[in-house]
């Protein structure tokens, strides 16, 4: 999943497991109708949004983060799970009220900024403090703002239409506070390599071997995207605005500004699972990497690969990643004849180009 910044850098956060589900960078969704959570003008999904598993509820936005992010999100989380949610079911100061009922009426908007960007405050009733609404130059809104964890963390939460995000700000600085490691593998040439962790103690054996295996599958020139990962057993979660569940939990989030990539612990359990997660959010690297080709046509119209990709234009070029990278013999070796009845070739084909095939 990626995640776009608000007067700083863009993130990528990943929702899920693999194969289209949440996680990124996590990273496909079901998605909502738009509503105008209090404002009078619909809020539309941002340049980044969250990836919930495929069939587990609407995926979520957060927007606002320091630095680049990309996620996925996971299994819903059941109704007892839900306690510690004010705004978005289950206890807390906003009960099982929806967040949407909670948002009082928008204050003015500002002059735009330099980058065409307008704000606005909106209260809401929920004791959590008041949501910042942002206009960016596309004409596209929505809601943001800053909250603590039970830990004393900085999150950000998010709305954009029915999508209801909460991820950490700056987990990749968070992740520092860890100790830090050494993940080894064997690169696509054969030889040994191996990339920082921090977190390494949140991990199992075999989620370390479903992860190490992801990335020994990667292309070559996809290898090399990441400078570092980070492992936490919570990375957030994406829900709805206008219903208190079902709830998808944030699987992987990729950070292109700091090079770094965070999955969620339980993420990693399912080998098939794992390696799509880890396809995804390289993907989100690789994209930066690639000077942010995403932002260009064929990325982000209509349709993509999966529900999920639909979301922006981040999120289609990460999926498509996924998949090709997950079937990459066929696809290298594809006649011409069989392109043409392939659907989204010209994206498939771009993105191995981009790998050098």
């Amino acid at each position: 999943m990626a995640i776009g910044g608000v007067g700083g850098g863009s993130s990528s956060p990943s929702i899920g497991g693999g194969g289209g589900g949440v996680s990124s960078s996590g990273s496909s969704s079901s998605s909502a109708p738009s509503s105008s959570g209090g404002s009078d003008s619909a809020i539309s999904a941002p340049k980044d949004s969250v990836k919930v598993s495929e069939g587990e509820g609407p995926a979520g936005s957060t927007p606002n983060f320091a630095n680049s992010l990309g996620g996925k999100p996971v299994a819903e989380k059941p109704d007892a799970e839900l306690q510690d949610a004010g705004l978005s079911g289950g206890g807390g100061a906003g009960g099982d009220r929806p967040i949407n009922s909670q948002l009082g009426t928008p204050g003015e908007w500002s002059k735009p900024d330099d980058k065409g960007t307008s704000t606005r405050p909106v209260p809401a009733t929920d004791g959590k403090g008041d949501f910042t609404e942002v206009k960016p130059v596309d004409g596209s809104t929505y809601l943001t703002r800053e909250t603590k964890d039970e830990k004393g963390r900085s999150q950000t939460e998010s709305i954009s239409g029915d999508r209801h995000t909460v991820i950490p700000t700056n987990p990749a600085q968070d992740a520092q506070l860890t100790p830090e490691g050494k993940l080894s593998y064997i690169d696509a040439a054969g030889k040994p390599a191996e990339i920082k962790t921090h977190g390494s103690e949140n991990l199992n054996q075999t989620q370390m071997d479903n992860l190490r295996n992801g990335i020994e599958k990667l292309p070559p020139a996809m290898q090399g995207v990441a400078k570092s990962l980070y492992f936490d057993k919570d990375l957030g979660y994406a829900d709805s605005a206008n219903r208190p569940s079902p709830r998808a939990n944030v699987a992987g989030l990729a950070s292109p500004d700091q090079g770094a990539i965070g999955f969620r612990a339980d993420s990693l359990n399912n080998a098939d699972q794992a390696r799509d997660l880890v396809a995804h959010e390289y993907s989100h690297l690789f994209d930066s990497a690639n000077g942010n080709v995403s932002s260009q046509a064929p990325w982000g119209n209509a349709d993509s690969v999966s529900s999920y990709g639909r979301t922006n234009n981040r999120e289609d070029f990460a999926e498509t990643g996924a998949n090709v990278v997950g079937d990459l013999d066929r696809y290298r070796n594809m006649t011409a004849e069989q392109w043409a009845a392939e659907p989204q070739a010209a994206k498939k084909q771009q993105f191995l180009s981009l790998l050098g095939y």
